[in-house]
């Protein structure tokens, strides 16, 4: 019996056996094939009218669809302001319509400005302050200054240099006698000279004098009456001979004989800084025109009842994207600076964008919920929201309460007024009828491999129209959405040659900006009969046969090579805790790179270099070429001493015990990699070990030395440390605290110090994270 068992087995684990099945399937399959042509199923698709379903049959859900809505916000900002220059209006943040200003002007009269006397530099002469010899001299110039109105004097501007010693000069304002046209003795303002030697425009300061002037002729003289005899300076004055811009003024000096009668169009430069008092302007006289953030159109002003007033109004209004500031910039005929109080209203609106969403239910009427969000601005602050006739039942909700007052609906416009208007929860809902969409089905019954197509005709050419097919189980099977831009929109669906069997819903929605429908239908699916599922399922009996099979060896397989993996691991960390001793020397020169007793007690590198010389000399001899690793091995008792050759690096290391056939692998490994890192150090050895910094890693690599060390703890803080690492952490502490010492050595860890892999492997993790550190008392290369 059991040879025809395993005669059994045989076949089946034959790949013959299975490729000669598969061609007799194959064969199977052809003959079938002209099987696929006949229906085997007597149904027939018959053609119904269009029978309409309700979908709340089906489903108590309805449908959300998220909506953007429009309202317009309107806002006055006014305020009264001094101004004295541009005016720049703060506007509240965002972009603005500006639709009306209102601008009243008052108390407008001139401000502080430099008046232009004689400022023509071109001008053929000078004259100057000089004294010489009692005899000729000239200690004093002037020239004549008319006031027309009440004028404050700030300072005058001359245009002239110095040459030579300083003396003292002053700079008057004087009287004018109208008869000779010069100074006269009357003093309104005196201070020092400022002048230098660069020819350029002085300033003369009287804000100090408060020299307030009235209408008249006056004197600005240059005074040098305390020049003496001695110093040879100059004080010049320039003046225009020629074209002077301000005709009819005189000039005179002072000269041995008094000042001279005054001399007509020959006028020192000079300039005035001054304000014109208790003057005002009505705008239409300095023809007075404001332009609105520099769009290039100019408006004029009109005059107001009452001296030095004017006004604008400006309706209908639309100047978009006023942002951050509303500039006005003024403009008159005269080249004075005005100063003015400006009273002014700005009427502002802007869209506002607000969320929402539509709500459709079969059978039931149409949901609009609108989300806004208010922030009063301004004053008489307005929200307006225009909506479609289709809406009914507008309600307004603020934190959830309905609003009964403060807002008013006109015809299809609902406005919400300032005083209901603050930071809180609104809502806006409204009602629309679910409009028919008028969709022609032509069957309801279809199968597998057929095409579903039916048209849909919504009240009017706009908004969007989603297609969505629900299978049988519940899942969305195709999604469309579609801009509607005929009278008639067709959809096309092709069912998979094996869709789920049942009843399937074809769900309609139409929705614009104001309207909505939404409709669904039943629809019957079946699947063909196929002949070939004889043959497929023939195949699967196969394929899972070959499978179960395949996977049975496989198990086997995979278990062998995860018990070998294990085993392997297991030895590396048993081998590494019976190493008593490593050395790694220089193979020709037998001088040591380095060497470590792992047993606490330091052996003679020397002794044992020279004695293991010795051994290998006197009885053995390594076989093999110099390009691999060569290996001796002498034994005595327990003691294994092992010496592995690789080019010109010796490793020499003393077991406690057999090392597996495993760790001649690492022995191996970790020579070609100190080979390749150390290749040029080895070669220049004489005998100074620092060269090889850091050579304890790279055999840590290799031989996982830190875990024979002992380990002291260093909890990383805020470490995501699994369950197996806490219950090693927690034991370490425990041990620590029960025999009051610093530091544990792995075996501590172990339940009755019995080797365990896998807390092995935890305890290595550990020491790579940093949570435990190996205790390793180097000594210093020398």
């Amino acid at each position: 019996m059991k040879q025809i068992s395993d005669k059994y087995k045989i076949i089946f684990l034959n790949k013959r056996f299975y490729i000669i099945l598969i061609l007799l399937l194959f064969i199977f399959s052809s003959f079938l094939y002209f099987l696929k042509s006949y229906d085997f199923s007597d149904s027939k698709i018959i053609e119904t009218p269009n029978k309409k379903f309700n979908i709340s049959q089906y489903s108590n859900e309805s449908i959300t669809i998220p909506k953007h809505f429009e309202f317009l916000e309107s806002t006055d900002i006014n305020d009264t302001i001094e101004c004295f220059d541009d005016i720049n209006i703060p506007i509240i943040e965002g972009a603005w319509n500006l639709t009306k200003i209102e601008l009243n002007f008052t108390d407008i009269k001139m401000e502080r400005e430099i008046k232009n006397v004689e400022d023509n530099i071109e001008g053929e002469n000078s004259d100057y302050l000089y004294f010489k010899n009692g005899v000729f001299f000239t200690r004093g110039l002037s020239v004549q200054m008319e006031i027309l109105r009440p004028t404050r004097i700030y300072g005058i501007y001359i245009f002239g240099q110095h040459i030579g010693p300083e003396e003292d000069i002053t700079f008057e304002i004087r009287g004018y006698n109208n008869l000779n046209n010069n100074p006269n003795i009357t003093v309104y303002g005196n201070i020092e000279l400022n002048i230098s030697s660069a020819e350029q425009w002085y300033y003369q300061n009287f804000t100090s004098e408060n020299i307030i002037l009235q209408k008249g002729n006056y004197s600005l003289v240059m005074n040098g009456e305390s020049m003496n005899t001695i110093n040879n300076a100059f004080y010049f004055w320039k003046r225009n001979n020629t074209i002077p811009t301000t005709y009819n003024l005189h000039t005179s000096i002072f000269d041995p004989s008094g000042w001279t009668d005054g001399v007509i169009n020959t006028t020192f430069l000079y300039k005035i800084d001054q304000k014109i008092l208790n003057y005002t302007y009505y705008p239409k006289d300095i023809n007075m025109t404001v332009e609105f953030n520099q769009n290039g159109t100019e408006h004029g002003v009109n005059n107001a009842v009452g001296t030095g007033k004017g006004y604008l109004q400006l309706k209908n209004l639309n100047l978009p994207n006023i942002t951050s500031f509303f500039q006005i910039q003024y403009k008159i005929n005269q080249s004075i600076k005005l100063s003015f109080n400006l009273s002014y209203r700005l009427m502002l609106c802007r869209k506002l964008d607000s969320q929402g969403e539509l709500i459709l239910k079969e059978g039931l009427i149409n949901t609009w919920k609108i989300f806004p969000v208010f922030t009063r601005i301004g004053n008489n602050y307005t929200i307006r929201m225009d909506f479609s006739s289709s809406w009914n039942n507008i309600t307004v909700f603020k934190d959830n309460i309905i609003l009964l007052d403060h807002y008013q609906i006109l015809g299809n416009i609902l406005y919400i007024f300032n005083e209901t208007i603050t930071e809180n929860d609104w809502m806006i809902t409204a009602n629309s009828l679910n409009r028919d969409l008028n969709i022609y089905i032509p069957k309801t019954d279809f199968f597998g491999g057929e095409r579903l197509q039916f048209s849909v005709s919504p009240p009017v050419i706009n908004g969007n129209l989603t297609f969505l097919l629900i299978d049988s189980l519940g899942f969305e099977a195709y999604y469309e959405e579609v801009t509607v831009l005929t009278s008639e929109t067709t959809f096309i669906f092709d069912f998979l040659p094996k869709p789920y069997e049942g009843e399937w819903i074809i769900l309609i929605y139409w929705q614009t900006n104001s309207e909505a429908g939404i409709q669904s239908y039943l629809i019957q699916v079946k699947i063909p009969f196929d002949p070939m599922i004889i043959v497929w399922s023939l195949s699967v009996v196969l394929i899972g046969f070959v499978t179960v099979t395949s996977s049975i060896i496989s198990v086997k397989k995979y278990t062998k090579i995860k018990k070998y993996k294990k085993q392997k691991k297991t030895n590396q960390f048993l081998d590494i805790l019976k190493l008593n001793y490593l050395m790694i020397s220089e193979r020709k020169s037998g001088l040591n790179l380095y060497e470590r007793s792992y047993i606490g007690k330091n052996i003679d590198p020397t002794l044992i270099s020279g004695y293991l010389n010795a051994f290998k000399i006197f009885g053995v001899e390594l076989a093999g070429s110099y390009e691999k690793s060569q290996i001796a091995k002498l034994e005595y008792q327990k003691i294994k001493i092992i010496m592995a050759d690789y080019k010109d690096l010796r490793l020499t290391l003393i077991f406690n015990g057999e090392p597996s056939n495993d760790f001649y692998e690492l022995i191996d490994s970790l020579s070609y990699d100190l080979e390749d890192i150390f290749k040029e150090q080895i070669k220049s050895f004489m005998g100074d070990r620092r060269k090889f910094s850091g050579i304890e890693d790279i055999i840590d690599k290799h031989l996982n030395i830190s875990f024979i060390f002992p380990l002291k703890i260093y909890e990383i803080k805020d470490y995501n440390y699994n369950r197996s690492q806490i219950e090693i952490i927690d034991k370490i502490k425990n041990i620590k605290k029960k025999n009051n010492i610093d530091f544990v050595f792995s075996s501590f860890l172990m339940d009755n110090q019995n080797f365990d892999l896998e807390k092995a492997e935890i305890i290595m993790n550990l020491i790579k994270n940093g949570t435990i550190k190996p205790i390793i008392n180097n000594t210093k290369m020398k």
